[in-house]
């Protein structure tokens, strides 16, 4: 039997912040406890790099194995890592953002219940808030007035929406 694996690819957050890092690793913790459960009963990287500063040649990077220079987008032919376990007989799914363009939106995941907001996509689903535009976020109240105060239901911010879909997948 195959073991299972959980890839998670969370770009801009530090190491730092899991609870189980101790200040004297240099952590600065948050309380993360499924996280750090994770932590405890599988395998996890002890250090981990930035392929690209950049969020999507990184992603590719990651996906890929290819240095960001060769691959700043996903280009048709090249395999991925989700297409390397799904010819080993694994199930391969993608929640969340990816912001991959053209033709390569499913980067050899086989299903995609969540993902990003913009762009007419099968990997695209309608936001939940109703905005129609790519921009139509700026103009919120809440935006122009502080940034740290929302009018979005918690229920419907991409964590939540994320959470439910990938959570629900995994079921």
């Amino acid at each position: 039997m195959q073991p299972n694996i959980l890839f998670l690819l969370s770009d801009e957050h530090s190491y730092r912040f899991l609870s189980a890092r101790s200040e004297a690793q240099g952590g600065e913790p948050c309380r993360t406890p499924t996280l750090d459960g994770l932590i405890e009963r599988g395998s996890h990287f002890e250090t981990a790099y930035c392929q690209y500063p950049l969020c999507v040649p990184s992603r590719v990077a990651m996906l890929s194995g290819r240095p960001s220079s060769e691959c700043a987008v996903l280009c048709p032919g090249i395999p991925t890592i989700a297409s390397y376990l799904g010819d080993q007989g694994y199930a391969t799914a993608t929640v969340g953002k990816m912001h991959l363009i053209g033709s390569r939106q499913m980067a050899g995941f086989q299903h995609r219940p969540y993902g990003d907001f913009t762009a007419p996509s099968p990997a695209h689903q309608k936001d939940p808030l109703g905005l129609t535009g790519p921009r139509d976020h700026i103009f919120m109240p809440s935006v122009l007035r502080d940034p740290g105060v929302s009018e979005i239901p918690e229920s419907l911010m991409q964590e939540q929406i994320v959470t439910r879909e990938a959570t629900a997948w995994l079921r």
